[in-house]
């Protein structure tokens, strides 16, 4: 299979619904390390460059997914080189989240990252921060690069606002596959990063990759992950040292947006340090990666299948990537699907458009309130309001948690540390109560990785969405609408999609609204459920 691969083999994906040119357009990622090997010495002379000029101590990142996940890997990998600039990235259409971004807007460089130049986020971002730039500068473009296809939309906006530069990443090239492209490195570049050194390690690892021998790293990744497929499978837990946590994103990502179609996939569940045994029972498959000099890969025997390695240096990432790439597009080829494709990830924005373009609401039912929180679900009611409502709200979690190969806590919150150690709290408290795995994503971030999974992986899923009530709605300059507003109907698309995978009589989604201060009313649902 390895060497089916490197040779371009479409038919590897044989009863993929896609047709073999279509996969076969999406290959260059194989020709990345080559692509990128004869621009690395110019990419690292204009990042040198435009760091000596002194106008900016702060990157701003753009984008959603692909093209934000992999400069987050570097960044908490090797930091900012002393008189290097920091990376700060904006994934999100949080309002608060965006208000809150700490920058000086005359010492901020903006990278606007989009391999499709739509990604409606990704633009609306692009249009406020440029609009901000105006008001201090008569040249706002100058602050601003964007990394996107050859005549891309966001190609032709850069050319039109006079980007301080464009750079044209190749288009057979996909955004979760893409983190050896200028996706990934231009960040790193301007954060200080030795892309030579780097290149010199994957260089070497992709050697080894390519070999088609038994003891072929990716061969053995592979095979492990086709046993997570099996019927009832599917969830990988993933144990990583802290400054691989970052990792854990970007596999979630590849994995699940790759594999998580037609009923099957594997969904990695990231152990976060800081919150040990937040994650529920499951899963039994597990692969550990440390950092620094250690012992060969092995297995660990028994039931609960385990593997573990380590990346000897923080400089064997570019191989890390390439190892799993490759691995993913080989299971894939196991389970039949196209691993370059998203289609329920589309679904989910259709839908999203819609309720952004017109006065639809919602179609979801209201069920309850309590102190801090409303809930809402369209599930059958089988314990009435009364004045005991708590007891409504554990018996509606109970027929959410069911039989389930694992629920999906989908939080519709920014970022901010202070919401994130709560919803770890929340997390854990479901994972006890209903003996279930958990996992955790922040919307709309999470559509562009595990909603693919979440709507086209196995069926037997449930989804608690948090929302809270209407913010202040930071304007959006050209646009009939604010982040407020785009934030919401991104949730409505979300919950719209995931409430018709519903059989009848089940619960699979229940949405809870925050109201008044969230911190409050997170405390209050985690006070209810624990």
């Amino acid at each position: 299979m390895i060497a089916r691969l490197w040779d371009r083999d479409p038919a590897l994906w044989k009863g993929a619904e896609s047709g073999e040119e279509a996969l076969r357009n999406r290959l260059g990622w194989l020709d990345a390390v080559d692509w990128m090997e004869s621009r690395i010495g110019g990419l690292l002379d204009w990042a040198d460059q435009t760091v000596a000029s002194g106008t900016f101590d702060h990157v701003v990142l753009l984008g959603m997914g692909g093209s934000s996940l992999s400069p987050g890997v570097f960044a908490d990998l090797f930091g900012s080189r002393p008189g290097y600039p920091r990376l700060s990235i904006l994934d999100t259409s949080s309002p608060d989240e965006i208000r809150g971004l700490k920058m000086v807007p005359e010492k901020t460089l903006f990278l606007v990252s989009s391999k499709s130049g739509t990604t409606v986020e990704t633009l609306d971002l692009c249009q406020y921060f440029y609009s901000t730039l105006k008001t201090i500068s008569d040249t706002p473009g100058r602050q601003m690069i964007a990394i996107t296809d050859s005549g891309s939309a966001l190609h032709r906006t850069a050319v039109q606002h006079h980007f301080r530069k464009v750079f044209e990443n190749p288009a057979d090239l996909g955004g979760r596959y893409s983190a050896l492209s200028y996706f990934g490195l231009v960040p790193a570049a301007l954060c200080g990063v030795d892309l030579k050194r780097l290149w010199v390690h994957t260089r070497q690892l992709q050697t080894r990759f390519q070999a088609d021998a038994a003891d072929n790293p990716v061969l053995a990744l592979s095979r492990f992950l086709a046993r997570c497929t099996k019927p009832g499978k599917g969830l990988l837990r993933l144990h990583l040292a802290e400054n691989l946590l970052s990792l854990g994103g970007w596999i979630e990502q590849l994995l699940a947006e790759s594999t998580g179609k037609q009923g099957q996939g594997i969904l990695p569940v990231v152990d976060h340090p800081d919150f040990p045994c937040d994650s529920g029972p499951g899963p039994e498959f597990s692969i550990a990666i440390k950092l620094g000099k250690g012992g060969p890969s092995r297995d660990r025997p028994g039931p609960a299948a385990h593997r573990e390695w380590h990346m000897e240096t923080a400089y064997d990432i570019g191989g890390e990537f390439l190892k799993w790439e490759m691995a993913t597009a080989l299971v894939s080829s196991v389970l039949s699907v196209n691993p370059f494709d998203q289609p329920d990830v589309e679904s989910a924005k259709r839908q999203s458009r819609r309720f952004l373009d017109g006065p639809r609401t919602c179609p979801v039912s209201f069920r309850l309130e309590r102190d801090g929180y409303k809930v809402f679900s369209n599930a059958p009611s089988r314990t009435p309001a009364g004045p005991d409502s708590r007891s409504a709200v554990l018996a509606l979690l109970d027929d959410l948690g069911g039989a389930r190969l694992y629920l999906g806590l989908l939080a519709y919150l920014p970022r901010f540390p202070d919401v994130e150690v709560r919803l770890h709290r929340l997390k854990q408290c479901l994972a006890r109560r209903l003996s279930r795995t958990m996992t955790l994503g922040y919307g709309p971030r999470y559509l562009h990785s595990t909603g693919q999974f979440h709507k086209g992986g196995p069926p037997n899923a449930g989804f608690l969405q948090l929302i809270e009530e209407s913010v202040e709605d930071p304007a959006i300059p050209g646009r009939p609408y604010g982040f407020s507003r785009l934030h919401r109907a991104q949730a409505d698309g979300d919950y719209a999609v995931l409430d018709s995978g519903a059989n009848p009589g089940e619960t699979r989604v229940v949405r809870l609204m925050l109201k008044g201060d969230r911190l409050a009313a997170l405390e209050a649902l985690i006070s209810d459920l624990c």
